[in-house]
């Protein structure tokens, strides 16, 4: 009896090692970091405005993605000088500056996408975390859609952001906006904390993640209109177009009839004055939207670069600017004979067809023709006209 027993209870225990030691896994870690403190207090208002750092505790250990990218701060606080976690991750969050914060004021840290679990990558999605330094955490947000106007698909992922810039006297496109966000995959964006004001909205493809947007480089879309924030703002929609290249002067040189100047990006309208005062007579020709100008002159009558490289001055404005202030650009120009004035037909030959307009092509700016020596002839007939 006691032998049966025994081997009961051997076995019982047996069991229940082998069920202990067995692996029968279990549920998956779906779930997002939770936020569990702050070295700001929870009111988040009054928050002194020397602080030099913003500390975030969270449940478990996390990781941050791009966090350079991702994240943006609103209004910008210049003088970051560590984030963490960087490459080993942490159960907390720190950012650290040098900069004093401005007053009565509510900044938002925006993180994106960047907060994922170490475990199982689960995002902290679009989190934000905001203080005041004032009395009170301004509330109103502005959103609406981003899209592009040139494509029909929808970007698997994109680089589009929305920022405010305050409305002042000039508002400088050089630096990042007051207020930004990122646009989501489908188009919508969000920007929170808002202040009341007036603003001005731009969307851009911030392609090199700096926050600001680059002429010529990066797809942008205004608002005519600014902003008008005193209550929330939804709805509003945004269209990316191509950016023009920023007007800048390449150079000039000698050509054909007088002096080629060209330009890198394509001015509407160009204004070019000569500061020689030699060339006394002179035409100016510009095709809107094209990147280069003709200046001409005769050099032989005005007695320009006959012998010698002559210093030649010009004053110009590409539509940058005032209209009325001129810029200085220069050449040594020396006239070259073998540029001689050539006429042709573009009629495509010598003969023309009944009722068809005679047309000419000259490599110089032709301003007045005498046609008294000119000779028509009747195909086929000895007839002049």
């Amino acid at each position: 009896m006691k032998r049966i027993l025994f081997l009961l209870v051997f076995a019982f225990l047996l069991q229940s090692c082998a069920r202990v030691g067995s692996p029968i896994g279990g549920a998956k870690d779906s779930l997002a970091p939770k936020f569990l403190s702050s070295n700001i207090d929870s009111s988040r208002v009054n928050v002194p405005r020397d602080i030099k750092q913003l500390r975030i505790d969270f449940d478990e250990y996390i990781t941050l993605k791009d966090i350079n990218k991702n994240l943006n701060i609103s209004p910008p606080i210049k003088n970051i000088t560590r984030i963490v976690p960087s490459n080993i991750a942490n159960k907390f969050i720190l950012i650290q500056w040098k900069d004093t914060l401005q007053a009565n004021t509510t900044y938002n840290f925006n993180f994106g996408n960047s907060i994922a679990d170490n475990n199982e990558a689960n995002i902290l999605r679009y989190y934000n975390f905001a203080f005041s330094t004032g009395d009170k955490l301004d509330d109103l947000y502005v959103s609406g859609d981003v899209r592009d106007a040139l494509s029909i698909k929808k970007a698997s992922e994109n680089k589009f952001v929305v920022g405010l810039y305050q409305v002042k006297d000039t508002i400088n496109y050089k630096q990042k906006p007051y207020y930004i966000t990122k646009v989501d995959d489908d188009g919508y964006f969000e920007l929170n904390y808002l202040a009341a004001g007036k603003y001005k909205i731009i969307a851009f493809e911030d392609e090199n993640g700096n926050s600001i947007y680059d002429p010529g480089k990066e797809k942008v879309g205004f608002q005519k209109d600014p902003v008008v924030v005193e209550k929330s703002v939804s709805g509003l929609n945004l269209k990316l177009y191509p950016s023009k290249k920023p007007v800048k002067y390449l150079e000039m040189k000698e050509a054909p009839g007088g002096v080629l100047m060209t330009f890198e990006g394509k001015p509407d309208e160009v204004t070019v004055k000569p500061l020689n005062e030699k060339i006394k007579e002179y035409k100016i020709t510009h095709a809107p939207k094209s990147d280069s100008v003709r200046i001409w002159f005769d050099a032989v009558k005005s007695d320009v670069g006959q012998t010698t490289n002559e210093n030649l001055k010009f004053g110009y404005n590409a539509a940058v600017g005032k209209k009325d202030s001129l810029y200085n650009a220069s050449l040594f120009y020396r006239y070259n004979a073998k540029n001689a004035m050539d006429i042709n037909s573009d009629n495509g030959g010598a003969m023309l067809t009944p009722k068809e307009d005679f047309k000419i092509l000259s490599n110089y700016y032709v301003d007045k023709i005498n046609t008294d020596k000119w000779i028509f002839r009747v195909a086929g007939d000895s007839l002049n006209t």
